[in-house]
């Protein structure tokens, strides 16, 4: 049987973690929206199947993806959910989308006609989520645009409308509710139209976790649940505010999913004065005992850690020395004499008391906590733990 200790580094995904974050976003919503997750971009780092087996342990029925080989992934893995691709789907690739069940997310009105033949050859008719462009200025269709569009679907057969949605530039900012009230009337004005064009029932969904935490007039007939499922916050000012506003209720309610570790695949000693590791960035300022690790910047541990990140060993920071490399990074555990080879080097998460959040690397970085974890390889393995 298959251990982590099979592996040089691996990702652990917390179950418990996950359905809290989970229960956490349905008392936020309550009953007026049905729940769907963002599992695009190897969801988050995280691992597609492993969290799209989680979200469906906690009565999730639509998961959202990027592109429709993420949506053929989850079918070939036996899921009959809705899928729903909020990314390019090449105009080639709508018959294997239609096959099977896969719907599109439309934003742009010339690829519509596409669509519709695909439909046809297929046989089955495709479903689509038309996305709405109020003020994002990413993707979406236009409000000069939106009737045409509507006009031809309502004229075919083979395509399915089955939501209107959009995307809020700054919902996770507190302090610009001016802007998403704007783009909130720019949705409402739009369907409207849709209203006019005969399509007066059709579903919304407009908040994301930041959204539906910091504007709730913003939750319709779904959520689009993106990182907060992570148990990570959107922004620290989405964090902060809702600390302050809720009162008696702990921001600690979302508890992060993923964990990072390694191992200590190596240890040595290293005089005063030697140069660490590639372009001799680092001088020992004393004679130094090295941990060699078996991680780098190919693994998605980024080469902006060195020579100021650390990692956790036997529940102790051990600072980065020399340059974070392709595949090992060198840290020093002169102050650590337990450290051995074996060892157990956690390079994001908790261990014994002592945490290295997303959030920690991104502040070090000049980033934020989505690329931490987004960039993890999706080769390392990861492992569901209770």
């Amino acid at each position: 049987m298959t251990s982590v200790r099979d592996f040089s580094s691996w990702i652990e995904l917390s179950e418990s973690a996950y359905r809290n974050n989970i229960l956490f976003v349905k008392r936020e919503i309550g009953a007026q929206s049905d729940l769907g997750v963002v599992i695009k971009a190897n969801a988050y780092g995280h691992g597609l199947l492993p969290v799209a087996r989680m979200a469906a342990d906690n009565g999730v029925r639509c998961f959202f993806v990027q592109t429709v080989d993420e949506a053929l992934e989850l079918r070939a893995a036996g899921f009959r959910h809705d899928i729903v691709t909020l990314g390019h789907v090449p105009s080639s690739r709508f018959q294997d989308a239609v096959r099977e069940e896969i719907q599109i997310a439309l934003f742009n009105v010339k690829v519509l006609q596409d669509l519709i033949d695909a439909a046809r050859r297929t046989g089955k008719r495709a479903s689509c989520h038309v996305k709405l462009e109020t003020g994002f200025h990413r993707q979406g269709i236009n409000e000069n645009e939106l009737s045409m569009c509507l006009k031809q679907m309502r004229n075919t057969n083979d395509v399915e409308l089955k939501a209107l949605y959009t995307h809020f530039s700054s919902g996770d900012d507190p302090d610009d509710s001016e802007y998403v009230k704007y783009q909130l009337g720019k949705f409402r004005t739009m369907v409207q139209i849709a209203v006019h064009e005969g399509f007066g029932n059709v579903h919304q969904h407009l908040a994301g976790t930041a959204a539906m935490l910091l504007f709730p007039e913003t939750l319709r007939h779904m959520t689009r649940l993106g990182i907060g499922q992570y148990g990570l916050w959107p922004s620290k000012a989405t964090a902060r505010h809702f600390a302050e506003h809720r009162s008696g209720q702990d921001v600690g309610r979302l508890q992060p999913v993923l964990s990072w570790q390694t191992i200590v695949c190596q240890v040595k000693w290293v005089e005063k004065g030697s140069p660490i590791g590639y372009g001799c960035s680092h001088a020992a300022r004393r004679r130094t005992r090295l941990a060699v690790i078996p991680v780098g910047y190919a693994d998605g541990y980024d080469r902006g850690l060195s020579n100021r990140g650390h990692v956790l060993i036997h529940g102790k920071r051990a600072s980065i020395l020399g340059r974070v490399c392709m595949n090992i990074t060198m840290v020093d555990v002169t102050d650590i004499p337990e450290a051995t080879e074996d060892d157990e080097v956690v390079l994001l998460g908790r261990q014994k008391g002592e945490t290295v959040t997303a959030d920690d690397l991104g502040d070090m970085l000049d980033t934020i906590n989505y690329e931490i974890v987004a960039r993890i390889n999706s080769a390392l393995p990861r492992v569901v733990v209770a």
